[in-house]
């Protein structure tokens, strides 16, 4: 047998059986579509999801930069989270539909991310059964979050268990719900690996793979690479404190690393800070950390052993566990920094997690076996109550799919009204709508909206103020040409507040049907 088959296969059929659970959600939203409801094709953040719709829009169009799709104030377009204008390019390219792209690419990076994380637990563990247990661990552990209601332990009413919601922190959450958050774990858990490869045996095409999977990571994501910058320092300073001497030759390996990253990390300080537009969003871009209680439970079944097993790694001065101490102990400290993104630094940090207690879960385990239990007793009923989020989650989401839930289906006359507009309007147009319906908008056409995201529309609680105002009838009549709207749809989002509401004389209908009417804003 092939021998990366023969040391693959497990993970690959492992890899696979974990990327169909991640779809059942998706698979069951199209199964519950009807001719009456259409699904559209997320199960959660909507809101993030119709962004990056709108940005593979906007590569289809030929574009190669990126410019906020939910604002109207002109900006320059940047050559950053560039991930879903590229995938974009590859619906111009095939003709196949942005959706389907969407979720060909979440399939790939996801296969690439399951494998590159056992490639790094196979640096770690020698044995297949901590490997195995630390690659679950890695991609399916959660917390206890869903016992937080219950027990009462959620210190802010308004924030719900992280295990929940916080997508970044999770790897099977990232990868059941965005191609790019895949993708990037994949980048910096091959990173980490290529740099434990590089202590052993120093080789430039190791560096030469790290800086390529640096630089993909900058522009996709820009912050997150410092993750893996934080874990191979940590491996770097194991290594040398083991050796009792500095290892040149790796801190020669670190320094241009550092320097290849500089220019892109320059480019994006510029933009996010010298840019009025950009750092008008960089202002907006706001994710604090909730208290550190929910860091704890969300993680909870991970500590008691992480820590022991930091510890191990600490009187062993092990480098290939140095790398995971670092790691997560720098994503701590940075979750509460004073920084506007707190909480981006615990990307993926379930992979750190899962290395450090691995060790001390089987040393779990093996205590076990003196009260006449199975050697991987402990082991199985943590990792057990450690997947229990995630498969919930699955079961949940899959089973609601049959009641078409506002968030993730729309009636079919939107869906056509939509589709209309995407093939009458020009792409950069303005459009109009409740939050929901520039949502929808965006998802499908390369349309521009007037507002629609908390983030990436500029002063968006006033923008949203006037939809509200306009679509009840108090906004004046050149209100539109002021705001260089081109279109304005009123359908079934639009009618909770537009009861009586009479369109002025600078809109003409362009389309209707029994749910949608489309109008045009004309010029005075």
């Amino acid at each position: 047998m092939n021998t990366f088959l023969k040391e693959y296969r497990w993970p690959l059929l492992a890899s696979l059986f974990i990327l169909a659970l991640s779809f059942a959600p998706t698979f069951a939203g199209y199964a519950a579509q009807t001719p009456d409801w259409r699904f559209t094709g997320n199960f959660f953040d909507r809101q993030d999801y119709a962004v990056y719709m709108a940005m593979m829009q906007y590569g289809g169009q030929g574009h190669w930069d990126y410019q906020f799709r939910f604002t109207t104030e002109a900006h320059t377009g940047a050559y950053l989270r560039t991930f879903y204008v590229v995938l974009g390019h590859l619906t111009m390219w095939t003709k196949l539909a942005p959706q389907f792209i969407f979720d060909v690419a979440r399939f790939i990076f996801g296969m690439l991310a399951c494998l590159a994380i056992y490639r790094l637990m196979s640096r770690i563990f020698s044995a297949d059964a901590p490997r195995r247990l630390a690659f679950i661990l890695a991609i399916m552990g959660a917390g206890l979050g869903w016992l937080q209601a219950p027990l009462r332990l959620l210190p802010s009413p308004s924030v719900s268990p992280i295990d929940l919601w916080l997508i970044d922190a999770y790897v099977f959450f990232g990868l059941a719900v965005f191609p790019h958050f895949a993708a990037v774990i994949a980048a910096l858990a091959l990173a980490i690996s290529l740099f434990l490869d590089y202590l052993a045996a120093p080789r430039w095409r190791h560096l030469f793979w790290i800086a390529l999977c640096g630089l993909f990571v900058q522009i996709t994501n820009p912050i997150a690479f410092i993750l893996a910058d934080c874990a191979m320092l940590g491996a770097f300073i194991f290594s040398c404190w083991r050796e009792r001497k500095i290892n040149r030759t790796a801190a020669l390996g670190l320094g241009l690393l550092a320097l290849v990253q500089i220019p892109v990390a320059l480019y994006s300080l510029l933009l996010l800070t010298r840019d009025p537009v950009w750092a008008e969003y960089n202002r907006q871009n706001v994710t604090s950390s909730p208290t550190p209680l929910y860091y704890l439970l969300g993680f909870a079944l991970f500590w008691p052993f992480a820590v022991a097993g930091a510890w191990h790694a600490i009187r062993k001065r092990d480098a290939t566990a140095g790398w995971a101490v670092v790691w997560a102990a720098f994503a701590l400290m940075l979750a509460y920094a004073p920084v506007a993104i707190q909480r981006r630094f615990l990307f993926a940090l379930g992979i750190p997690l899962a290395a450090l207690a691995t060790p001390a879960l089987l040393a779990f385990s093996e205590w076990l076996q003196r009260l006449r239990l199975s050697k991987f007793t402990g082991a199985a009923i943590t990792v057990a109550f450690a997947m229990l989020t995630p498969l919930l989650m699955v079961l949940a989401n899959a089973m609601d799919m049959s009641s078409h839930p506002d968030v993730m289906f729309e009636p079919a006359p939107l869906v056509e009204a939509v589709d209309w507009l995407g093939a009458h309007a020009k792409p950069d147009d303005v459009a109009l709508g409740a939050q929901p319906t520039m949502e929808f908008i965006a998802m499908r056409t390369p349309l521009r909206l007037y507002a629609g995201h908390p983030m990436e529309t500029l002063r968006y609680d006033e923008k949203m103020v006037q939809v509200e105002n306009f679509f009840r009838g108090r906004q004046p009549e050149t209100w539109l040409q002021s705001a260089s709207v081109n279109w304005v749809v009123l359908g079934p989002h639009e009618r909770q507040w537009a009861a009586g509401w009479l369109p002025n004389t600078h809109l003409e209908i362009a389309f209707e049907n029994k749910l949608v009417t489309i109008y045009r804003v004309v010029s005075p």
